[in-house]
């Protein structure tokens, strides 16, 4: 019984201290160049969004979005408020840089949907970072989202959203543009 439970405490410690415990950080675990970009987007900012239905209609949207820098410098998150159709929403996005796979990964969600969105990007210019990424919209049915994040200025940034329905068709585009708060 003793040997029994000694040897549980055992793979029970092991599980639990992460590998490496004791050791200099990994330098590949610190933030990076990329983060500390990231990290200028930090603020308050006012947004207008233009949401285009695929039929062509258009709506447009005021609302206002906070992006904070979490986990010591490691992620930005971003909270946002706005209207779509005309009712109030409110999202959350997580976004930063993968050392490891030399990639951007994010992960929006919103309170129009029960879905979590899954990105990865790479930049594609000097200010402009494009993501790729899916959505269940129905049993076995997945929308693809092209997302581009690009950085207009110290104040200025937009984020287009393009979605292609699980049939191949055009679904809807999203444009917002933040501005920072003065």
């Amino acid at each position: 019984m003793r040997s029994w439970f000694l040897l549980s405490s055992v793979v029970i410690a092991t599980a639990i201290v992460p590998v490496g415990a004791g050791d200099e950080k990994k330098k590949g675990d610190e933030p990076t160049e990329p983060h500390k970009a990231m990290a200028k987007l930090v603020g308050e900012y006012t947004t207008a969004s233009k949401f285009t239905l695929p039929d062509g209609k258009t709506v447009e949207a005021k609302g206002a979005a906070k992006l904070a820098s979490v986990l010591g410098g490691r992620f930005v998150q971003e909270t946002n408020e706005s209207t779509m159709m005309g009712k109030p929403v409110n999202g959350m996005r997580l976004f930063g840089y993968n050392n490891a796979s030399g990639k951007f990964e994010s992960v929006w969600t919103y309170t129009g949907s029960t879905a979590i969105m899954v990105l990865i990007g790479e930049k594609s210019g000097e200010n402009t970072v494009d993501f790729r990424g899916a959505v269940d919209v129905g049993k076995n049915k997945k929308a693809d989202f092209a997302v581009v994040y690009t950085v207009v200025d110290d104040n200025t940034f937009t984020v287009d959203l393009a979605a292609t329905m699980p049939d191949g068709t055009q679904g809807a585009m999203l444009k917002t543009t933040y501005k920072r708060k003065k």
